[in-house]
């Protein structure tokens, strides 16, 4: 088959949508079939518009998103035709499978496929904004954040539009051969925000990790792999894996990180990760600075490169995801994995992995004394660390490998594919 991948985003950025759709070609490709990765990127973009990144056969194009409401509607479906133009460029007759990866391409996705008369695929990664079932237009999709400053449709002139478009979105989706939600949890809320979309089309598919990249520290953290990262050998080392964004929590954890540091104030907190919004990053530092705490307690590491990131995780003694949304958490399966202990706010994708006091401690959202607490805890008991550290690799090693998760998938394609040509 000729799988075209279709995304906002992609390497050399390391998120969880990069290394979901990295993970998912390299098996394709090693079952013979044929995968390329469509990127849209903004204009003046300085990436290679052809390159192999991942493995993976990448085509960039430059496809940007109006800010006016009204307007924008109109280019996805203009930009529609220039994505089956590129995707018949690289297959004759286009690929077999269109499989978008984001929001904003998913739905050039489906309009693409449209085009081309081939089957779509769209999986939510991560929330499609604003959809008719958010009762205020300033909160966040149905996780009650306020976030008027960060709302992809701030200070909207004509809401009525933003309905229209948010129902344009759901008639789109509907059309989609199938739509795959990363956990349970997902895919009710997609059935609840789309109410068009036939549920027999809605499918659980987690992502998977190749677990051998994430082998286990063994007894604690591994010296060189601090050393990788210009950490000192004897500190509590506390780690967040994923964006500097508001949507993670990091201003709750840069909250709890006093009262951490008052029980080890030697405690030394990594974050890793793409800066999406240096104002968080800011605000997160200016947490820290009023509180009268070092910088040098808050190593920033930037976005580390796909290779990099497994040794991150053999670096540290605690894991940590502030988040306030969660679709899966592909981060969560790689320290686990590892056999870090983790600490996650309790939400109800975060469920699907972590049986609290098990395999991982949850803690509420928004509750920095919860969380530092949770993490103080882990970092005074090595013994409950290691305890919960095995008990996490082994829980997520046999469930969320590509030999449990992947056979759906190609499974489904073809399915898909022999359906069009019925």
């Amino acid at each position: 088959m000729r799988i075209a991948f279709l995304s906002d985003w992609w390497l050399p950025a390391s998120g969880g949508t990069e290394r979901a759709m990295q993970a998912m070609g390299a098996l394709l490709l090693s079952e013979g079939h044929d995968v390329a990765v469509l990127h849209a990127v903004a204009p003046r973009s300085e990436l290679s518009v052809r390159e192999v990144a991942g493995g993976l056969p990448t085509v960039r194009m430059a496809l940007p998103v109006a800010g006016d409401v009204a307007e924008r509607c109109g280019l996805l479906t203009t930009q529609a035709h220039a994505v089956a133009a590129a995707l018949d460029g690289l297959w004759p007759g286009g690929p077999d499978v269109l499989h978008g990866h984001s929001h904003w391409m998913g739905i050039r996705t489906l309009l693409a496929a449209d085009l081309l008369a081939r089957p779509a695929v769209v999986s939510l990664h991560a929330n499609w904004p604003l959809t008719p079932a958010v009762a205020c237009l300033r909160t966040c999709v149905g996780y009650d954040e306020p976030v008027c400053a960060r709302c992809p449709y701030p200070h909207v002139a004509d809401p009525a539009a933003v309905v229209r478009e948010a129902r344009w979105k759901g008639r789109l989706l509907a059309g989609a051969a199938a739509v795959l939600a990363p956990s349970r949890p997902e895919r009710v809320r997609i059935l609840e925000a789309f109410p068009g979309v036939d549920p027999s089309r809605v499918h659980v598919t987690p992502g998977w990790i190749d677990m051998e990249r994430f082998a286990s520290r063994g007894a604690g953290p591994e010296p060189a792999a601090r050393l990788r990262l210009g950490l000192p050998p004897g500190d509590p080392v506390v780690l967040y894996v994923g964006r500097v964004f508001w949507m993670k929590g990091l201003r709750y954890l840069a909250e709890a990180i006093p009262a951490v540091l008052r029980a080890h104030p030697r405690a030394r907190f990594v974050l890793a990760g793409r800066l999406q919004e240096p104002e968080e990053r800011a605000l997160v530092e200016g947490i820290i600075a009023e509180a009268g705490v070092d910088a040098d307690r808050l190593v920033w590491t930037g976005d580390l490169p796909y290779e990099v990131i497994p040794s991150a995780y053999r670096a540290a003694d605690v894991f940590v995801l502030p988040s306030l949304v969660e679709t899966q958490g592909l981060v969560l399966l790689e320290a686990m994995a590892s056999g870090l202990p983790v600490v996650a706010t309790d939400l109800p994708a975060v469920r699907e992995l972590i049986v609290p006091g098990e395999t991982g401690l949850l803690v509420p959202p928004r509750d920095p004394a919860a969380l530092a607490g949770a993490v103080a805890g882990l970092l005074g008991d090595p013994a409950l660390r290691r305890r919960l550290g095995e008990a996490a690799r082994a829980h997520v090693r046999p469930r969320y490998g590509p030999a449990s998760l992947a056979p759906p998938v190609a499974d489904l394609y073809g399915r898909l594919v022999r359906g069009a040509g019925d």
